[in-house]
């Protein structure tokens, strides 16, 4: 499932590769996300980034050059040149806010890599496979881990970060995205969901050009207002047919995701926490981890795309003990009464519910005083 022949990564499920290599300058370039590949050179997949356009800034590393703000990257920093909007911003131990984060080791394993503050989604005996790339600032003593984690069955890999300072002083993050996409083309629309109270989840289309996108949540939770889930779509993609990728959080607190097209035509994605308000200091040794992204792909419309969340869902993140039994029933008051009810009329339908098997009777609308009606509190 995750395979490593130098410089490239691979991590394969039942239909999908999702590819990545180590750039000659150390940082890590994103090259494919998509149906399977034939096995053979990847080399054609990946940008040869010897000239830069007349703005770019060169960067140069033990006599490699490349410009970061053409390549299509894995994660990216600040100050090396790369001007797109980034998914981590540090206040470093040295108060300067560049990071240059780049490959020192990797570790590959068959098993889910757990978090210690965090909830992720469960191997649940399906075959994973997870990838963990170490990644350290070339100035300062702080290391960024990629976390990946290919669910083979469901067709769905997810990532994650972890930022762990080892210098004696303190550092600030007050951005730190779960995980980046780039990709090498821009003519997708942004599918996003939203509404609010008693309109939830409305689907609403973007095409996309230059600039930035933002889908994001500053109420406290993952909210009616803004899904944490979007999709990008290839134009006249319909639920049958055409190409697709979807994102989403294992994580109900306030939610960011950017999508931006860049003067080059190159388009990012992120998603993670939201940044609004946000700074967590970090002393020697300490970590924070960001919560789970998940992100899947098809090349068969809306409806395999959902087909795949939904499979990942049941199998990874559906506890279970419910995975293939019965729910539990409850049964509302409200639609049976609204505001017109009494303990006779409550007693009654709590008694029939119980026969028929019903597990959790609810109270609703009525049960704070007086109030019958929508003008009343």
């Amino acid at each position: 499932m995750i395979s490593y022949d130098h410089p490239y990564f691979k991590l394969s499920t039942k239909s999908l590769d999702y590819i990545l290599l180590i750039m000659p300058t150390g940082q890590l370039e994103h090259l494919y996300f998509g149906a399977h590949l034939v096995d053979q050179s990847y080399e054609a997949l990946h940008g040869k980034l010897t000239a830069g356009a007349g703005s770019s800034i060169e960067y140069e590393h033990d006599g490699h050059k490349t410009f970061l703000d053409l390549a299509t990257l894995e994660y990216s920093g600040i100050g090396k040149g790369d001007f797109r909007v980034s998914p981590i911003e540090i206040k470093m131990p040295d108060g300067a806010f560049v990071s240059d984060f780049v490959y020192r080791s990797h570790q590959i394993s068959a098993d889910i890599i757990e978090s210690e503050k965090l909830p992720v989604a469960k191997r649940n005996n399906q075959p994973v496979g997870s990838l963990v790339i170490n990644l350290a600032d070339r100035k300062c003593a702080v290391e960024l881990k990629l976390i990946y984690t290919a669910f083979f069955e469901s067709d769905v890999i997810t990532r994650r970060a972890v930022l762990t300072n080892h210098d004696r002083h303190g550092l600030v993050i007050r951005k730190i995205m779960s995980m980046m996409l780039d990709l090498p083309e821009s003519d997708y629309d942004l599918i996003t969901f939203d509404g609010g109270w008693i309109k939830e989840a409305h689907k609403n289309i973007r095409p996309l050009s230059y600039g930035t996108y933002i889908n994001d949540s500053t109420t406290g939770s993952s909210s009616n207002r803004h899904n944490p889930g979007i999709i990008l779509a290839k134009k006249r993609t319909d639920e049958d047919y055409g190409v697709c990728l979807g994102f989403n959080l294992v994580y109900s607190g306030n939610h960011y995701t950017a999508v931006q097209v860049s003067n080059h035509g190159l388009l990012r994605v992120m998603s993670g926490i939201n940044p609004h308000c946000f700074e967590w200091p970090l002393k020697q040794n300490e970590s924070f981890e960001t919560p789970e992204a998940v992100l899947t792909y098809s090349d068969q419309g809306f409806n395999r795309l959902s087909h795949r969340f939904h499979d990942f869902v049941h199998a990874h993140i559906t506890p279970k003990q419910f995975q293939n039994a019965d729910r539990p029933v409850a049964l509302n008051s409200w639609e049976a009464f609204y505001f017109d009810f009494n303990q006779g009329k409550l007693k009654s339908l709590a008694k029939k519910a119980s026969r028929l098997g019903v597990e959790l009777f609810v109270l609703d609308d009525g049960w704070f005083g007086t109030r019958d009606d929508d003008r009343q509190a």
